[in-house]
């Protein structure tokens, strides 16, 4: 009996002893750990103040460029606008530069923006491709514009599309323009044809070439599969081609490829009486 107590009290002992280190232990690893948690708090607070203070600088920075500039341009009498130039345009775009840009002679060169002005330009006046405004120090102002070209009547008689394919309003384009007939596409000024009308540009573009001897006078755009093109003469052609209204190399080669044959088929004797000539087949041409 006595020594089952002596065991007893052993291993209460020893329990104890466990129980201790093993406070000790935890004690160890929770200081271990707040340790840590607050050199992180220390590290992200060192950022936090770097990226302030960068922040700051840059401000700083950028507003002390703008009163230097200031200083130094657009409040300087030197590049007062004495000598303005618009080149092309006429009245339309000297009533904006000077009219509702109020950009003028006395005026410092530096006080508005170029992106700004040329960008509210061409988005009031569509029939415009660009306009390039350049100060030549220190007091002469140049602006100059470039209108589009038309190169096919679309929708009304009055609207016409350039080589990029966007619309703007024309009563000087030539009678002898080509006509975009059945594109049911937006039809406004402004806007960019779509579908099988880029097709058709880059066809009219390929048939610029006077060497080729054809001269388009309608472009039907309502097939996905080809077009119908009637032709000065009278003649009409069913033309496709791989990658058409792609506008890429590899289409400008078979399209070109399409076209020497059409143009050699004008000039045979054997197709002078042929009212439909068929491109649509990839070797062969059909006459008939």
């Amino acid at each position: 009996m006595r020594s089952g107590k002596k065991v007893s009290s052993r291993r209460s002992k020893s329990s104890e002893k466990k129980r201790g280190k093993t406070r000790r232990k935890l004690k160890v690893s929770a200081r271990s750990g707040g340790r840590k948690k607050s050199a992180r708090s220390s590290v992200i607070a060192v950022i936090i103040t770097i990226v302030v203070i960068l922040s700051a600088t840059a401000v700083l920075v950028w507003l002390g460029l703008d009163i230097a500039g200031g200083m130094l341009f657009a409040d300087n009498e030197r590049f007062t606008i004495k000598t303005l130039v618009i080149k092309n345009g006429g009245p339309t775009v000297r009533e904006f530069i000077t009219g509702k840009k109020q950009i003028s002679e006395g005026v410092n060169m530096f006080s508005f923006d170029i992106m700004d002005v040329r960008d509210e330009f061409l988005s009031r006046a569509p029939n415009y491709r660009s306009m390039e405004i350049s100060r030549h120090l220190p007091d002469t102002l140049i602006v100059e514009v470039f209108e589009r070209v038309p190169v096919v009547r679309v929708g009304s008689r009055s609207l016409v599309a350039d080589r990029e394919g966007y619309t703007f309003v024309s009563r000087s384009a030539p009678p002898t323009l080509p006509y975009l007939r059945k594109y049911d596409g937006p039809v406004r000024p402004g806007a960019q044809v779509t579908g099988m009308a880029t097709a058709a540009l880059e066809l009219l573009e390929a048939c610029d070439d006077p060497r080729m001897g054809i001269d388009i006078k309608i472009i039907e755009v309502d097939k996905s599969e080809y077009m119908n093109v009637d032709l000065v003469n009278g003649k009409r052609v069913k033309i496709n081609w791989d990658n058409m209204g792609e506008r890429t190399e590899k289409s400008a080669e078979e399209l070109h490829y399409k076209l020497q044959k059409l143009a050699m088929v004008l000039r045979s004797e054997d197709s002078a009486d042929a009212k439909v000539i068929d491109l649509t087949y990839e070797n062969e041409v059909y006459a008939q």
